[in-house]
C-alpha cells in the first residue's frame, strides 16, 4: 500500500484538513464529539510536549480513484464511493485520528473547550530554550499572541494512503484501532454493510431516547461506544420473525443475543446490495415492522416524565426487565393498531405487571421447591419461571417464554385500562 508520511504544523493542518475537505465516514468511524474536555486537554498537552507519535491518517480520494481506475477497473462500488466524496469537495477520507484532528486541534481554535496546562513559547531566538507558560481554563482566543503562534507552530504527523479501495477502508480502519481497540459493535459497523446504514439511521432519528436507556458516557453500552446501535441490533434479533437467504433458518424464536449471533446478522450482509434484494438475508416487511415498533417505543420512552418533584423530570429506564417488557408492549400496540393516550399510565401499567407476575412466579417457584423436597423429585428449573426469565433476554427460549406470559397479562390488563384507545377487535 502506498502511504506518505509528513510532519505538519497545526496551521497547515487546519488549512488542509478540515470539515470541508475531510469526509468523516460515519459507517466505519467512531462518533466525533465523544471525548471529554479532560481528554482533549491531555491530548493537546501531549502535542505541546512532543509525546504524540501516532499520525492522523487519511485516504486521498483523488489518488485512490486514479489507482482503482488503473488497477481495479471492475470495482464500480469503489469508483462511485470516491466520486461521491470528490463531488462534495472532500478530497480526503479520515481513517484514524479524527478526534485529534476535529475535537482537539480544530476544537480548540473554534472555542469548543478551554485549556489548562503549559504551552512552550515558540517566539525565541535560535539557541535559546523555549519558555513555558501555564494557563488555566484559557480559550484559544484569550491566549497572548505569542502563545497562539506557539499553538499554530505545534506539529503532528500525518499519513495519507493513495491506493485503497472502498472495501480496504474498513480493513485499514480496524487495524489502525489496535491502540484503543474497537468494541464488538464498532467492529460490526465498520464492515460496511447496508445493515449498518439502516441501524445507524434509525438510531440517529431517535436521539432523545438514548440518554434515557443507555448507561454512562463510556463503555460498550454508552452512546460513545455505539451502544445505541447494539441496542437496535438486539431488538432486531428478538423481534424479526423471518430472515432470508443464509439466515433463512433463523427467527426471533431461536436467535439469541450473543456476540456471535450479532456478528452473524452483520456478516451475512457484507457485499449485499441492495439491502432488500433477492440475495439479501434481510426481509423488507419485517424490518419495516421493527422500525415502526422502535419508533413507537422511542416516542413512549422519550415522553415519560417524573412529576413527583417540584418540576417534571425525564424518566430514565435503566432496568433491563422494564426496557424489554415495554418493548413487548409497544410491539403489541403497534400490531393491533392501538393508540396510546397516556404514556406515563402505560409505563406504570407495565411496571405493575412486572411486579405482579414476578411475585406470582416467585411464589410458584417456592411452592415447587417445597414439593420437590417433600417428594424427593428433581428441583424445578428456575430459569423457566417468569421472575428469572426477565433477566435472560439473551437466551431465545427464556425470552420467548417471558414475552408470552407478559403479553397475555398485558392484553387482559388493557381491557380495564385507559392508557390506550382500544379498537373493537382488540376489545373482544
Amino acid at each position: 500500500m502506498a502511504i506518505t508520511y509528513k510532519e505538519m504544523k497545526f496551521s497547515d493542518v487546519l488549512n488542509k484538513y478540515n470539515k470541508n475537505t475531510v469526509y468523516h465516514d460515519k459507517i466505519i468511524q467512531r462518533r466525533l464529539g465523544c471525548w471529554s474536555d479532560a481528554d482533549k486537554n491531555d491530548c493537546l498537552e501531549s502535542y505541546f510536549r512532543n509525546l504524540v507519535s501516532h499520525p492522523i491518517v487519511f485516504a486521498d480520494a483523488a489518488e485512490c480513484l486514479e489507482w482503482i481506475q488503473s488497477n481495479d477497473k471492475l470495482n464500480e462500488d469503489s469508483k462511485q464511493y470516491y466520486r461521491d466524496r470528490l463531488g462534495t469537495g472532500h478530497r480526503f477520507v479520515s481513517l484514524d485520528g479524527a478526534h485529534k484532528l476535529f475535537d482537539v486541534i480544530h476544537g480548540y481554535v473554534n472555542g469548543d473547550y478551554s485549556y489548562t496546562g503549559s504551552i512552550p513559547c515558540s517566539s525565541v531566538k535560535p539557541g535559546e530554550t523555549p519558555k513555558s507558560q501555564r494557563f488555566v481554563n484559557t480559550f484559544y482566543k484569550d491566549l497572548p499572541l505569542e502563545y497562539q503562534m506557539s499553538f499554530m507552530n505545534a506539529t503532528t504527523m500525518t499519513a495519507v494512503y493513495e491506493d485503497l479501495t472502498a472495501q480496504d477502508l474498513s480493513v485499514v480502519f480496524i487495524k489502525l484501532q489496535k491502540g484503543v481497540p474497537l468494541n464488538d459493535q464498532q467492529v460490526r459497523r465498520a464492515n460496511r454493510t447496508k445493515l449498518t446504514e439502516w441501524v445507524m439511521n434509525l438510531a440517529n432519528n431517535n436521539n432523545t431516547l438514548w440518554d434515557r436507556v443507555l448507561k454512562g458516557e463510556r463503555g460498550a453500552q454508552s452512546l460513545a461506544g455505539s451502544g445505541d446501535e447494539e441496542f437496535i441490533a438486539k431488538m432486531l434479533l428478538a423481534t424479526v420473525r423471518t430472515w432470508n437467504d443464509t439466515l433463512a433458518t433463523k427467527s426471533n424464536e431461536n436467535f439469541g443475543l450473543s456476540r456471535k449471533e450479532l456478528d452473524q446478522i452483520y456478516e451475512a450482509g457484507i457485499e449485499v446490495v441492495p439491502m432488500f434484494g433477492c440475495n439479501s438475508p434481510y426481509d423488507a416487511s419485517e424490518f419495516e415492522r421493527v422500525a415502526r415498533v422502535f419508533n413507537l417505543y422511542s416516542s413512549v420512552v422519550s415522553q415519560l416524565t417524573d412529576t413527583s418533584g417540584k418540576s417534571p423530570k425525564p424518566v430514565k429506564i435503566k432496568s433491563k426487565p422494564e426496557q424489554w417488557m415495554l418493548w413487548w408492549a409497544a410491539e403489541y400496540i403497534e400490531e393491533h393498531g392501538l393508540t396510546i393516550k397516556d404514556t406515563n399510565a402505560l409505563y406504570k401499567l407495565v411496571q405493575s405487571l412486572i411486579t405482579r407476575l414476578s411475585a406470582a412466579s416467585h411464589a410458584k417457584f417456592a411452592k415447587a421447591m417445597e414439593q420437590a423436597e417433600a417428594s424427593g423429585a428433581p428441583e424445578p428449573v428456575e430459569s423457566k419461571y417468569f421472575h428469572r426469565g426477565l433477566n435472560l433476554p439473551h437466551q431465545a427460549n427464556h425470552r420467548q417464554q417471558t414475552k408470552e406470559k407478559f403479553v397475555e397479562a398485558f392484553e387482559k390488563a388493557l381491557k380495564n385500562s385507559t392508557c390506550v384507545m382500544m379498537s373493537y377487535a382488540a376489545a373482544k
